[in-house]
């Protein structure tokens, strides 16, 4: 980019010895000229001056005037009065000289003639001459001075293109160190003009975005970085939006995903600033964002794991509790009715015993499955640790919930566990506990549901019994 500076600096160092020759010839041209026209018109009035008056006197004695030399010797000095520098004669129409002044001048000269009448009769004419070397001098003066200046001009002008060169290298310089730098980093950095249209991207910019800055400059910032809501696909503003309007940084939504040119989102975060003048006025936006797929994806499945079993990809026992304590506040304050039951496999332990642990953690995530196929989309289902189960029937009257866990129960029931070329057959004992207004704590209800659990094992297992606040526990209707 350099290199390509270079011709105008020639062209400029040519303009500039143009403008000093212009200066050193230009001054001292212009001074002959003004002084050369000055002195032909001050010699050609003199001489029609001096032509008037003794015009005059040879009216007053046509016959004798050509004689009287002395007498017009003084006209010519006198009228007007004659400078040391100048000369002035009068000749007749042959050419003859009758009388001159004793002034000698220095060539070289400038003469100028008015003619002489006798009662409108011209009988000669009066010269005056002067000498042009005070002006050529004065010409030569004026051109050292001006040589002097146009020197002086030249260096001046050359001393403000090496600054000006200096300037410009400084500031591609810091340009280059810029551009190389945002190169550099990790993040995407993108730079618009205050009405929001694209003059910058780096290339981890173009990357992420697939947009090239060739086809990306001036483009409004939305056509090449459209954002969604990671979670509901829905479009969302950008930040520059908001940035530029309130003049004050704006950060990225959560969860905001940027639609790349190919219509695949990318995880994206960060935020973007205004850029202001020295007055503090908005002259244009950036905005630095960052891939963040892994990082969400992680965090996600961290949260997930903290809320979920590894095993069958259930609720786990914590998360299962904290919907159980959101559950007991709508029982209190709405008097919804929802139901929770605890499960517990029987016969389990045979197959863990026999097949081993790969053949119960198997049984365990098709059980698991099975249970999902008989729930309601709006219910949860949690392993709450070994083979027990714990299910939330949200928004749902006792007696509904007496059928889904005679379904559950049902499905168990027929359900067969094979493996390395053995058939196994389990059950599941169901404890329902009413979670209803006035229903206590959840360690209240936990223990409702275990001690309903509790009685089915006792009565026999592979059925379901309620708990009831008198303490007895009964078995459901349908159930065996």
């Amino acid at each position: 980019m350099r290199s390509s500076a270079l011709p105008s600096s020639r062209l400029f160092s040519v303009l500039a010895a143009v403008v000093a020759s212009l200066v050193a010839l230009g001054l001292p041209l212009a001074y002959f000229g003004f002084g050369y026209g000055a002195l032909d018109s001050a010699l050609q009035t003199e001489a029609k001056v001096k032509a008037e008056i003794i015009s005059q006197a040879i009216s007053a004695s046509p016959e004798v005037w050509r004689f009287e030399e002395h007498r017009l010797g003084e006209l010519l000095d006198r009228f007007p009065i004659q400078l040391e520098s100048e000369q002035a004669q009068i000749l007749t129409d042959d050419g003859e000289v009758i009388a001159a002044s004793d002034h000698m001048i220095e060539k070289p000269i400038m003469a100028r003639s008015a003619p002489l009448f006798d009662f409108g009769a011209p009988v000669g004419r009066v010269e005056v001459r002067r000498s042009l070397r005070g002006l050529l001098l004065g010409t030569g003066f004026a051109a050292v001075l001006s040589g002097a200046l146009a020197v002086v001009l030249f260096g001046l002008l050359r001393v403000m293109r090496a600054r000006e060169s200096r300037l410009v290298d400084a500031i591609f310089d810091e340009q280059e160190r810029a551009r190389v730098t945002l190169d550099s980093i990790g993040d995407a950095v993108i730079t618009t003009n205050a009405a929001g249209r694209i003059e910058y991207l780096n290339r981890v910019a173009e990357r992420l975005t697939q947009w090239n800055l060739a086809e990306a400059r001036g483009r409004p910032l939305s056509d090449v970085m459209p954002l969604i809501n990671a979670a509901t696909k829905q479009p969302t503003s950008t930040p520059m939006d908001q940035a530029l309007r309130e003049n004050r940084n704006a950060p990225f939504a959560w969860e905001v995903a940027l639609m790349r040119r190919d219509g695949s989102p990318l995880a994206i975060e960060d935020s973007a600033a205004p850029i202001q003048d020295r007055q503090g006025r908005v002259i244009g936006g950036v905005t630095v964002f960052r891939d963040v797929t892994v990082a969400r994806n992680l965090a996600q499945r961290i949260t997930w794991e903290a809320t979920h079993d590894a095993l069958t990809g259930l609720v786990n026992r914590r998360e299962f509790e904290d919907r159980v304590d959101a559950a007991l506040a709508t029982a209190r304050n709405s008097a919804k009715h929802h139901v929770l039951l605890f499960m517990d496999l029987d016969r389990f332990k045979v197959v863990n015993d026999t097949s081993g642990h790969a053949a119960g953690d198997c049984l365990l995530t098709q059980v698991s499955t099975l249970f999902q196929e008989k729930l309601r989309e709006s219910d949860t289902l949690a392993r709450l640790g070994g083979d027990e189960f714990g299910v939330l029937l949200d928004g749902c009257p006792l007696d509904r919930a007496e059928r889904i866990a005679a379904d559950l129960l049902a499905a168990v029931r027929d359900f067969q566990f094979n493996w390395d070329g053995r058939t196994f057959t389990v059950g599941v004992s169901i404890g329902l506990a009413a979670m209803a207004e006035g229903c206590g704590s959840r360690a209240d209800i936990f223990r409702a549901a275990d001690s309903a659990c509790y009685a089915a094992k006792e009565q026999g297992r592979n059925r379901v019994c309620v708990f009831h606040d008198t303490g007895v526990d009964r078995p459901a209707a349908g159930a065996s």
